[in-house]
């Protein structure tokens, strides 16, 4: 396997490119690099990631892997030298949790700082700071070298472009982020990931990323302008709602709404997406319409702060989808656990303590540490229990396993619920859109019993809200999404995912959540029209 041909598809000045360059060389793995026009894509590109059509791309044994971090994954599981992630559970669970916070807060915090101006700038700043500030205490408590210890790591590399790349944004940007008397565990890293020779060995040359985000973070800020040129600006008090905000969004009563030609489009995502299709110019938006919609609220923050505590726990909520997909997996795991309900309306002093940032469920603790968030919950328990692997072991099969869940999470699970929660054109919209997606995930299945083989895996757990949860949603609002003469893959592995043993005995009782959810709509839509 490993004489087999790497190719990498790249774009000289993109972070995540070099983020696995540096993971390919830190492996000693030689590969082909191939330096792609983002501007005038190549039919390789299109070809190798025809959803996205974004690098990196990196081929391996003939096969395309896309998405920088699952591209990280993949090469640590396929080379095993100088792993990237940590052989603990518990660890790896960590430095997945970091990088992602480096992902969605740091990196894409400077990027809006780099392409606006005015207060605009200054907001952006005022995140990018306090982002850096958590990444600061982290390590600190660390007291390494590296996030990754005294090597680098999966996180190291994750959140590299803040070494090389910030600095040019803020000269770019006449801005201050990166203060060394207030971030002097970042500045000793900086130093140490910079003087690495992996590392410096491979940066981009500064004066070019300097003209390059010159001209681009211009072109970005120049485009933002010109649409406020264009239109009125208007304020809103969202304690006080003014009647012209609610008679704009009747259904949610929420801010932002764009009013283009005498039309309103509510819902911030929406709002780009007509953005990009109305104004051609510089795409803002992947081409793709199912990789538009970036989950980017989504910030992992945990603390190891907990009483000493032996064995396995699971804070939970009754209906929450989240949860069941945690139990399923314990059960599928044969893992005996402790389970304690939680009033997610009246949070216990125990779940602030174990996910003091979110305060949501589900949480799992095991031998006295909490993991927060569902998937990286399941992660978790497959890498701890190794008996009936959720994960395929082939690690490209567990890169397209690991794409497929979040594709059910932040695509099909997120249209549903606002398909739910919505009236009128918003609802017809997030029906469409959730059909789209089943769509997609049909055509993944086709010929399967499950996702994940003949056996229940990790997408099917993640999918599993489709079998018994959507059916309540289109009860309740009288809609229809699954149909199964369109979806006949689908309705399949919904009769087989419901009839395993150890599914059908963990159900929500379907009366109970036609009154749960029938309830959280009517609260949720008389909250947005209450001043109508």
């Amino acid at each position: 396997m490993q004489s087999q041909r790497v190719w990498l598809l790249g774009f000289w000045a993109s972070p995540f490119v070099q983020r696995v360059k540096w993971a390919l060389k830190l492996k000693g793995v030689e590969y082909e690099y191939i330096e792609e026009d983002l501007f005038d894509k190549s039919s390789l590109l299109l070809k190798l990631n025809p959803v996205q059509k974004l690098v990196p791309v990196l081929v391996h044994n003939r096969k395309p892997i896309s998405e920088s971090i699952l591209i990280l994954e993949y090469i640590d599981e396929v080379w095993k030298q100088n792993p990237l992630l940590p052989h603990d559970p518990y660890e790896r669970a960590q430095a997945r949790f970091w990088a992602k916070f480096a992902e969605e807060k740091v990196r894409e915090s400077t990027w809006d700082a780099l392409c606006s101006r005015g207060e605009e700038r200054e907001k952006a700043v005022k995140s990018s700071i306090e982002a850096l500030e958590k990444f600061e205490e982290e390590l600190k408590l660390k007291g390494t070298k590296f996030f990754g210890g005294e090597t680098i790591g999966f996180v190291d590399l994750v959140a590299g472009f803040i070494s090389y790349q910030l600095p040019v944004f803020e000269e770019v940007g006449s801005m201050k982020i990166l203060d060394s008397s207030k971030f002097p565990a970042t500045f000793d890293w900086i130093y140490n990931f910079l003087n690495h020779p992996v590392i410096k060995d491979d940066l981009p040359a500064k004066d070019l990323m300097f003209d390059y985000y010159a001209k681009r973070s211009k072109e970005i800020s120049d485009e933002k302008d010109s649409c406020r040129n264009a239109c009125e600006d208007i304020e809103e008090d969202t304690y006080n709602k003014s009647s012209l905000l609610l008679k704009l969004n009747r259904v949610h009563g929420r801010v932002p709404v764009l009013v283009h030609n005498g039309k309103p489009n509510s819902e911030s995502i929406i709002i780009l997406e007509y953005i990009d299709e109305v104004w051609k110019q510089t795409h803002l938006l992947p081409q793709d319409p199912y990789e538009r919609a970036q989950a980017r609220f989504w910030a992992k923050f945990t603390e190891e702060k907990m009483e000493e505590n032996q064995g396995v726990k699971l804070l939970g909520f009754w209906v929450s989808p989240y949860v069941l997909r945690v139990k399923w997996a314990l059960k599928l795991k044969g893992i005996e656990y402790e389970y304690i309900e939680e009033d997610v309306f009246n949070k216990s002093p125990l779940l602030l303590k174990l996910n003091p940032v979110k305060g949501q469920v589900p949480v799992l603790v095991h031998d006295g540490k909490p993991i927060p968030e569902s998937i990286v919950i399941l992660e978790y328990i497959d890498e701890v229990w190794k008996h009936s692997p959720l994960l395929p072991q082939d690690p490209y099969e567990r890169a397209n396993s690991r794409f497929w869940a979040k594709f059910a999470a932040e695509k099909l699970q997120a249209y549903a619920w606002e398909a739910l929660c919505s009236r009128g054109e918003d609802h017809e919209r997030a029906k469409k859109a959730a059909m789209e997606a089943l769509e997609k995930m049909e055509k993944e299945l086709n010929g399967k019993k499950f996702f994940g083989g003949d056996k229940i895996g990790f997408v099917d757990l993640v999918a599993g809200f489709i079998s018994y949860q959507l059916p309540v949603y289109e009860e309740i609002v009288s809609m229809k999404i699954l149909d199964s003469s369109k979806f006949p893959a689908i309705t399949n592995w919904i009769n087989n995912f419901l009839n395993h043993p150890l599914i059908k005995e963990e159900l929500p009782p379907k009366h109970k959540m036609l009154a749960y959810f029938s309830n959280r709509r009517n609260v949720i839509l008389v909250q947005n029209s209450s001043n109508e």
